[in-house]
């Protein structure tokens, strides 16, 4: 089972990617995502895991250019962990794609298209258990906020492992 601090770390990174799928084409560019350069406050609901109740997590979230402004990186600092991520498009493939790390020692990545209203970015995540396949579904609320629900494969059945609202500040 994913550990709080992953659900949170691809939320960081796939959320990004909300108001560009609302916005653009199939053909897209990581300047389509120049509105995120800043920092944002999101709202994480996240389900009993373990030991730990169901709870909220208020954390907040810079997008900073990459090297030579062909990616996003993506810093959150919270009190019960920290993430980095990087957001990229891949014009050969036409589809964004995501990846991040934890001070816990869990990563994922995800991939999906650009797709108008809401994007689901798929892939997998590696924590201290087995890996899991996993997805995000993304949609744009308004210019300034965005809605992530990020599900993790048990079985034949997708359970939430993070419900996360976010909004610039």
């Amino acid at each position: 089972m994913r550990r709080p601090g992953l659900a949170l770390g691809i939320a960081v990174v796939a959320i990004s990617l909300a108001c560009t799928a609302a916005t653009t084409s199939a053909s897209a560019s990581i300047n389509d995502l120049r509105y995120l350069i800043g920092k944002w406050t999101c709202a994480t609901k996240l389900p009993a895991m373990g030991k730990a109740p169901a709870h909220t997590e208020h954390t907040p979230i810079a997008f900073a250019w990459g090297p030579a402004g062909t990616t996003i990186v993506t810093t959150q600092l919270s009190p019960t962990q920290s993430g980095y991520g990087f957001i990229g498009w891949d014009s050969r493939k036409n589809v964004w794609w995501s990846t991040n790390v934890d001070n816990l020692g869990d990563y994922a990545g995800e991939s999906g298209p650009n797709t108008p209203g809401t994007t689901v970015l798929t892939g997998w995540s590696y924590g201290l258990t087995a890996p899991v396949q996993s997805r995000d579904s993304i949609t744009k609320l308004s210019a300034t906020s965005f809605h992530d629900l990020y599900q993790y494969r048990k079985g034949a059945v997708w359970l939430v492992g993070a419900d996360t609202t976010c909004t610039k500040r």
